[in-house]
């Protein structure tokens, strides 16, 4: 079984399915989440943020782009569906960048490197033709291929192997240099 902060799905398997793809991932319980994080962060908490999502479907967009479980892709993936949301605002940026930095657990907390892929998952988030990712039932899409899902939900790779050039050449940490 592959360790949690090693698992990557890259970007490079568009003609696997969803599916297959999920079934790499390493078990991870939302029990052991902590409370301060799915306070904004779950859909069912009445604190939650535009862009929280179950856990379930919060995995198949890490799968989407391509991004592994570690804090800086975390950071990124969040940023991405908290940007593709169409009601976020601003003040709502602010308020869980200072959260994700201040009161999350020491093991989930952003530092500088996590919330600037934040805010490059914001951007790329809100530039996406397809909004509302959140919001999607993704056990429709399992059986389909990653390319043909990416597809629909306008998920560029060109442009996801920017933002990884972008995260090598600035950052030094073990989830940039697997991008």
């Amino acid at each position: 079984m592959i360790n949690y902060g090693d698992w990557n799905p890259g970007i490079d398997n568009g003609n696997d399915t969803l599916n297959s793809v999920l079934d790499t991932l390493p078990g991870s319980d939302s029990v052991n989440i902590s409370w301060k994080v799915k306070i904004i962060e779950n859909p069912r908490s009445p604190l939650s943020l535009p862009g929280s999502i179950c856990l379930e479907s919060h995995d198949c967009i890490h799968v989407l782009l391509g991004r592994g479980l570690l804090n800086q892709d975390e950071a990124f993936v969040i940023g991405y569906t908290m940007g593709n949301a169409i009601t976020l605002k601003n003040w709502q940026i602010s308020m869980y960048k200072y959260y994700a930095s201040h009161i999350f657990p020491k093991i989930y907390r952003f530092g500088e490197r996590e919330l600037i892929a934040f805010d490059m998952g914001i951007v790329y988030g809100k530039t996406r033709r397809t909004k509302n990712i959140h919001k999607i039932n993704f056990d429709s899409y399992k059986n389909q291929t990653l390319g043909e899902i990416r597809a629909k939900f306008d998920i560029n790779l060109d442009i996801l192997r920017h933002i990884r050039y972008i995260e090598r050449n600035i950052f030094k940490s073990k989830a940039s240099k697997r991008l």
